[in-house]
């Protein structure tokens, strides 16, 4: 983060790793709201420690299932992130 200024988010969402099976997947709605979930708390937590934090400059990304992901967070929260990039949704 102090070389390259940015911090990346990782969300495990729903249909994602370990939690593949446990519920069915719903096109993105439901995965949607984890990674925007994960990403607000992470958003909080590094303000909470004094990180600080230009909102101009956060991108959502995603490839494959992950980039159907990243079309919905976009949809959900179009003023949120400044750009998308999708590999394949």
């Amino acid at each position: 983060a102090q070389v390259t200024n940015s911090h990346v988010v990782c969300v495990n969402y729903t249909g994602s790793g370990s939690f593949a099976f446990d519920r069915p997947y719903d096109f993105g709605y439901q995965q949607a709201a984890d990674s925007l979930n994960g990403f607000y708390a992470a958003q909080a937590e590094l303000r909470r420690r004094g990180v600080p934090l230009n909102g101009k400059r956060f991108y959502v990304v995603g490839g494959s299932g992950g980039g159907q992901v990243a079309l919905q967070v976009l949809r959900f929260a179009p003023i949120t992130f400044a750009a998308g990039y999708v590999m394949s949704a």
